[in-house]
């Protein structure tokens, strides 16, 4: 029977894909993740096959005599169709067999049922140090079974909020920002960002390996294992600062997926191009000055305190005088309301500030 050359089962089968899924070919990783900067619509299958991969390397399904093991795999496809969504082909091929059988090492022990179908993963990437380290891919690890349900944590408009996670891991929310926590396993934890957020991840430990922490931010994911940092996604862009520890950060670019390491005191933006900016050595204090209830400009134009005060209140601001725009601010507010920020604008440029619903107008006095 013909089959499928882009199927979970046939790329699987393909020596390259399988270097490339192990990370042991530094041609296959990047014949491979050029393959898919094109074929960004066959991202589950490639998921499926490396899983399909890393489940063959450690289950032997060959221990079962064919008749047998035909049997479970026939009944591993009914239970799977049963519980999924997803419709699955049947297992008409005898070469289909090695790859179903290893998801069934897997499966029949009564949890795995979304090995092969994940809502959300990270795909490998091939990862680019700023060192000028050589290159080397990564591959996604198996999680754990029964996912904790999604739970999303909000806030609006001047409103800031802690949050505890169940590993107890801190979060502070900026205003008119969002986290959900959507592959929360113990051996993995996924939380997406939407606005910002400081975070202060707990070290974990399973079985004598760290747990990873991941925050996916746009198209940047964030790996850490213990640290605390800042994470933007205003502005169509997304901004990282890193206060404690390490971490590394992946960028989703269909020409060259990269990943940068960084360093206490390093500052990157990716904007909405895939272009990366780079700053190291900066004072990361005043980038978390929020979760104290405090607002630090540090020579900020007024027309990126206008998108602040968009973001975090909910106002749109208008300058009567576009020249207003450009003049610049350096200040530290002990309190982050939004009366003491205008109260401030007023003072330090002689402005007249007038509030009109969602509009606030800024005008040079007479």
């Amino acid at each position: 029977m013909h089959r499928d050359p882009d199927s979970p089962e046939a790329l699987a089968d393909d020596p390259s894909f399988r270097a490339f899924a192990t990370g042991t070919d530094p041609e296959a990783i990047e014949r491979w993740t050029a393959w898919l900067a094109h074929h960004p619509e066959r991202q589950a299958d490639v998921q499926a096959a490396i899983e399909l991969v890393r489940a063959l390397r450690e289950y032997q399904p060959q221990t079962l005599p064919p008749d047998q093991l035909e049997a479970e795999l026939q009944r591993l496809q009914h239970r799977l169709a049963a519980e999924s969504e997803t419709p699955l082909r049947p297992l008409t091929s005898p070469r289909s067999w090695r790859w179903w059988a290893a998801a069934a090492a897997v499966l029949l022990g009564g949890c795995l049922t979304w090995l092969l179908i994940r809502s959300e993963s990270v795909l490998p990437t091939q990862t680019v140090a700023v060192s000028g380290e050589k290159s080397v891919a990564e591959v996604p690890v198996v999680s754990s079974p029964q996912p904790a349900p999604e739970t999303t944590h909000r806030t609006g408009y001047g409103e800031r909020r802690r949050v505890t996670l169940p590993d107890g891991s801190r979060v502070w929310l900026n205003a008119n920002s969002a986290i959900r926590l959507t592959d929360w396993r113990d051996d993995h934890r996924l939380v997406h960002l939407d606005g910002e957020a400081f975070f202060e991840v707990t070290k974990k430990r399973l079985n004598q390996r760290a747990v990873k922490f991941t925050v996916l931010a746009r198209q940047v994911a964030v790996d850490v294992l213990g640290t605390q940092f800042d994470v933007s996604t205003r502005n169509r862009r997304v901004k990282v600062v890193l206060n404690e520890g390490r971490i590394r950060l992946r960028v989703a670019d269909r020409q060259q997926p990269r990943a940068l390491e960084l360093l206490p005191g390093d500052l990157v933006e990716v904007n909405d191009r895939q272009e990366i900016t780079f700053h190291n050595r900066i004072d990361p204090e005043p980038h978390r000055a929020w979760t104290a209830d405090e607002l630090v400009f540090d020579d900020a134009p007024l027309a990126d305190v206008a998108r602040l005060i968009h973001d975090n209140y909910g106002y749109e601001v208008v300058f009567a005088d576009p020249a207003l725009a450009q003049r610049r601010l350096t200040a530290t507010l002990p309190d982050a309301s939004l009366d003491v920020l205008l109260l401030a604008l007023e003072k330090a440029f002689s402005l007249s500030v007038k509030r009109e619903e969602k509009t606030i107008r800024l005008a040079p006095t007479r």
